[in-house]
Parts: C-alpha cells; sequence; structure tokens
C-alpha cells in the first residue's frame, strides 16, 4: 500500500513537516518564501475536488517536476493552503493539457521548494538543499516515468537527481507551461509520445513492487 499524498498524516505528512521546517529556518535566504511545496496533498485536495481537477486516486506512472513554486503559490495569506497551481492563465492551461491527455491526477512537485529563482536558475546550494525531499517524493509516489516541466527542471533531474536512483525512472521533458510562444502546439506533440512511451513499458504493479528499483545509492 502505497502512501497518499492528499493525506494530512503518514509519510507525507512528515515530509511536509520537514519541508516546513527547512522553509522556517530559511537555509536558503535568497528566496521568496511560498506556501507550496507539491500537488495535490491534504492542505489542497478539497480545492481540487471542488475545481473538478481530481477523478481518482492517484496516477503513479508519472511525476511532473517543475522547476519551483511560481508566484501564484504566494496568494492569500493562510499559511501552507494556497494551492500552487491555480490561478494563473498559464497554470490552467497545464492543467487543461493534463486533463486531455488523462494525466490530471498526476503528482507535480518542484525541484526546488521554496521560492522563485533569482537569475537563470536555481544556484547548486538551493537545488542541494531540496534534493532529500524530492528524492523521498520519487521514492513514496515510485513513478516509472519522471516529466521535467522546462529545461531547468530536465536539467536539474539529470544532473542531480536521477544518479541518486540506483534504477532511476525514465526522464522525460516537456516545455515549461509559461512558455512565451503557445505550449500547446509544442505540447500536442510531447504529450502523445510520452504516452506512447508508457505503453512500451511493463505494468506498473511490477514496477513499484519491485523493490531492487528503489534502492538508493546514497
Amino acid at each position: 500500500m502505497f502512501p497518499d499524498p492528499k493525506s494530512k498524516t503518514g509519510r507525507f505528512g512528515v515530509l511536509f513537516n520537514d519541508i516546513r521546517e527547512c522553509k522556517n529556518a530559511k537555509h536558503c535566504p535568497e528566496l521568496n518564501i511560498r506556501q507550496f511545496y507539491y500537488e495535490p496533498n491534504g492542505f489542497t485536495i478539497s480545492f481540487w475536488n471542488d475545481k473538478g481537477l481530481w477523478r481518482e486516486g492517484i496516477d503513479h506512472r508519472v511525476v511532473f517536476v517543475c522547476e519551483s513554486p511560481g508566484p501564484s503559490a504566494a496568494e492569500g495569506t493562510a499559511e501552507d493552503v494556497q494551492p500552487c497551481y491555480h490561478g494563473s492563465h498559464r497554470d490552467r492551461r497545464f492543467q487543461e493539457v493534463r486533463r486531455k491527455y488523462d494525466f490530471e491526477n498526476c503528482f507535480i512537485t518542484n525541484t526546488v521548494k521554496c521560492g522563485v529563482r533569482r537569475g537563470a536558475q536555481h544556484s547548486p546550494f538551493e537545488i542541494k538543499a531540496c534534493r532529500g525531499f524530492l528524492l523521498c517524493e520519487i521514492d513514496l509516489i515510485r513513478p516509472q516515468v519522471i516529466v521535467g516541466v522546462g529545461g531547468n527542471a530536465y536539467r536539474t533531474l539529470r544532473k542531480d537527481i536521477l544518479s541518486h536512483l540506483k534504477m532511476p525512472p525514465i526522464i522525460f521533458k516537456i516545455t515549461h507551461y509559461s512558455s512565451r510562444r503557445n505550449p500547446m502546439e509544442y505540447w500536442d506533440k510531447e504529450f502523445p509520445e510520452l504516452i506512447r512511451l508508457l505503453d512500451r513499458l511493463r505494468p506498473w504493479e511490477e514496477w513499484a513492487n519491485d523493490r531492487t528499483v528503489w534502492s538508493r545509492n546514497s
């Protein structure tokens, strides 16, 4: 039985508290603090349900990894309860394409859990500070494919994350949802390719229960 991110208790609840403690300690002082780290979870599942973003349980086949929480995550005042992917036009586009290709129930997270980057990409220190959190998420979800949303997230996954798994999931890249050009033009090519990739893999249940896959290198 795999842990459910939508629950406020259990292993994901412990992870959430660990991230909150790291955020409060301000280990990465250059980052603007944001409220959110992964979706959906026990604090935002009611929003996902109310907006029709949720149909059933977690789709473990794929994890979408963005770079860091966007500005919409800072809206509102309630601590740790504002959904990351809910307000802006670019967020809605990303919701729409996942719904279109039946990936709306997949887990979404970030390589860096706090704040918007300064400069072209996050510093090696910021990425390293969050690496353990992301590795824990991958261990808990056990996806077959990890999708890097945009070039920065994709490069971080290849360079800093997947090398820490004995047999890492396949990495796949899609266009970032804030692309200045219409990302749907790219997504309508990328998402069918992702589906074809999944069709070529062995059933997820066999993959997820193979403990040799999920032994850490470090």
